[in-house]
């Protein structure tokens, strides 16, 4: 029904280098929320963590920690730093704003992902030894939360194409034929060789 960007909107959004904060984005979906007494669905799509990470020093701007040290080159030292830094920025905004849902009055569920890895660029993966081909290299953490426990706790790994059909249909919501299919698929595939779980948030903290 409608779309928001900085452009439209007055809301004082706070930056960590050339990005809005994730705890910005977090209360502007809290100040949605409580626009309304309907139902609500928002998608937000935030952007603090998106990268690159080499247009600051995150450790000279915001007193950053490195988190290895002589272990790697200067060039993946700076990329480490300040890409942790983020995380570290986003998990603390995150747990603020889980709380915040907790005493939410409405029913509320928190899908939760990533779209991609971090482009931490081909040179630093390969130092650091990550995976930068293969299911491995694509693989994305997420976490479905809800503030009435409608949720059932484990872990499950998804496609990405398979993650709305199963959240709707965990929430008692998937009436569109083609999630139904997509879903049906995915359950049988769990009913032959393939193992599932799916994670919850509150086992992150």
């Amino acid at each position: 029904d409608s779309f928001h960007t900085l452009d439209t909107s007055c809301y004082p959004y706070e930056r960590i280098g050339s990005y809005v904060t994730d705890e910005a984005h977090f209360d502007s979906v809290m100040e949605h929320l409580r626009l309304t007494d309907e139902q609500d669905f928002l998608f937000c799509l935030t952007m603090q963590n998106h990268g690159g990470y080499t247009y600051f020093d995150f450790r000279e701007k915001y007193g950053a920690p490195t988190p290895f040290t002589n272990q790697f080159s200067p060039a993946t030292e700076k990329v480490a730093a300040n890409f942790c830094y983020l995380l570290t920025e986003t998990d603390q905004a995150l747990q603020k704003w889980i709380e915040e849902l907790r005493n939410f009055d409405e029913p509320t569920v928190v899908v939760f992902f990533s779209d991609h890895l971090a482009p931490l660029g081909t040179d630093v993966l390969a130092e650091i030894g990550l995976p930068i081909t293969g299911d491995e290299a694509h693989w994305v953490p997420y976490f479905i939360w809800s503030n009435y426990g409608g949720i059932q706790p484990g872990k499950i790994d998804l496609h990405a194409y398979q993650l709305s059909p199963y959240v709707l249909t965990e929430l008692g919501l998937c009436d569109d034929p083609f999630f139904a299919y997509v879903e049906s698929l995915r359950q049988a595939g769990i009913a032959s060789d393939e193992t599932y779980d799916l994670l919850s948030y509150d086992a992150l903290f």
